[in-house]
């Protein structure tokens, strides 16, 4: 009796091992007949500085022909770069971009852009479904070509489609949008805005489209594929694109759908404003890891930079001074918190010229609180602007402020000022206004009748939220005078 029942519990499990195998074999056949999808992608170009995340041990530079996994990175500095997958299909990342592989099932192949520019093109006949993420957005697409770019500073994202169609879905909390974009079409998103309001769809600026360096690039790598041009028909060879290159060599990287990487190096007002040459190593007092550019603009000196192989992990500080390669803590500075941050404006407008680095900051984390590595110096004249407010005026060289922050706060420090009737320094913060000043906003601290006063620790500061804070003195014989304005990650 007991053989009987093990003889045919022994045929029931050959039986279902037979329906497993032959399920399998229709799975992984059938999978394989429909074609070559998405399920690695392969660094196959790369020109200027591209780095990779792939492991613990931080970003390193990329190699040609290094396979990215699921949750491994990408990123430009001044350069580009190409991944190519099993299926013909391309991302092609512009100068100052970073891309995150979030997912390569073969079917699916999800990117996130986490800022900068790239170019989608999937190959015709693909049986993969390629998403780029970017902010709230994402935008999904077969066969077809598109370009996405990332503000995160700005919280804007456009899509220009190139070729094809594509389908762009905004979500935030329960709420979602969807629009259809087709070839030769433009989608803003202004995430700033309620998502009803976010959409702004528009034609393809082709004379913008002409002159951008990037798509120069991007229609000659399609030529060579064989693949269908769309919008790219009018774009100039390169040869034809004025501003393709600077002067010193370095790649225009400005986005042409409005997503502003980096300023154009050949701008004849900015070449007026700074002092850079990208194509040389930093000074000889200087360290290559950081290159800085610089501009004036009315609400004060505007910054951006690129970083080389060089991490950030307790952020940077920018010095200023009168004499080439200003350093902290010699020089007045600002401190920037944030590891992420790759631009800055300081509110300085007295139309005075003056020189500026920036550096990454040690965290005061070795015994003698200092930057580890230095950019180039750039010079700017800045701009002269004053502002009366009934009576007040707001002038931002008079006062210097800059932060950093500890366990016990965020401590504030600035520059002593002579003026006759001093009074006091009003310590001034806001959540979300940047252009703070006393009395509009009141104030945390009153220092009175101390000239000598020049820092403050604001203990009340609460972990994980963001700050602007400012220095007003009081005199009695003076107007109000309100140095810059510092914001501060706490």
């Amino acid at each position: 009796m007991s053989n009987k029942n093990g003889s045919g519990l022994f045929g029931t499990i050959i039986w279902f091992a037979i329906v497993f195998a032959v399920l399998a074999a229709f799975y992984y056949y059938g999978e394989k007949e429909s074609g070559p999808g998405a399920s690695a992608a392969s660094v196959s170009f790369l020109e200027g500085q591209v780095d990779v995340l792939n492991d613990s041990l931080g970003w390193k530079q990329a190699s040609d022909g290094i396979v990215l996994n699921e949750g491994d990175s990408i990123r430009t500095g001044l350069g580009k770069a190409v991944l190519s997958f099993e299926d013909g299909s391309a991302l092609r990342l512009d100068a100052l971009t970073e891309v995150e592989v979030v997912r390569l099932s073969g079917k699916s192949a999800v990117f996130s852009n986490k800022q900068g520019r790239v170019y989608l093109r999937v190959k015709d006949g693909t049986s993969a479904q390629y998403q780029i993420l970017a902010q709230e957005a994402s935008v999904s697409a077969q066969g077809t070509a598109f370009t996405v770019a990332c503000d995160q500073t700005k919280k804007t994202v456009a899509v220009l489609m190139v070729e094809g169609s594509a389908k762009v879905r905004v979500e935030r909390n329960s709420d979602a949008v969807e629009s259809k974009i087709e070839s030769g079409s433009k989608l803003d998103l202004d995430l700033s805005k309620p998502i009803t309001e976010a959409v702004k769809t528009s034609a393809v600026d082709l004379e913008i489209v002409k002159s951008d360096s990037f798509y120069s690039w991007n229609k000659e790598e399609d030529i060579k594929i064989g693949d269908p041009l769309g919008v790219l028909e009018a774009v100039e060879d390169a040869e034809g694109i004025e501003d393709a290159e600077g002067e010193d060599g370095s790649e225009d990287v400005e986005n042409a759908e409005g997503a502003d990487v980096a300023e154009d190096a050949n701008n004849e007002e900015a070449k007026e404003d700074q002092v850079l040459d990208l194509s040389q190593s930093a000074p000889a007092e200087s360290n290559s890891g950081i290159f800085l550019k610089a501009s004036a603009q009315d609400d004060g000196v505007r910054f951006t930079w690129v970083l080389n192989q060089t991490e950030a992990p307790y952020g940077f500080k920018i010095s200023r001074g009168t004499e080439p390669n200003p350093y902290y803590p010699k020089n007045d500075f600002v401190y920037i918190s944030s590891v992420e941050a790759r631009e800055y404006t300081w509110k300085i407008t007295d139309g005075k010229t003056y020189h500026f680095r920036i550096c990454t900051w040690n965290g005061g984390k070795t015994s003698e609180s200092a930057c580890v590595v230095h950019s180039n110096d750039v010079q700017v004249t800045t701009k002269q602007a004053s502002i009366n407010i009934s009576g007040f005026e707001y002038v931002a060289s008079e006062l210097v402020l800059g932060a950093t922050t500890s366990e016990s706060g965020v401590n504030l420090s600035w520059n002593k000022i002579t003026a006759p009737g001093f009074q006091g320094y009003k310590v001034v913060r806001s959540e979300t206004d940047a252009n703070l000043y006393y009395p509009k906003n009141g104030y945390i601290k009153w220092l009175p009748d101390d000239i000598n006063a020049t820092g403050y620790t604001d203990d009340s500061a609460e972990r994980g939220k963001s700050y602007y804070y400012r220095i007003c003195s009081l005199e009695s014989e003076a107007p109000t005078y309100c140095g810059n304005v510092v914001q501060v990650q706490y």
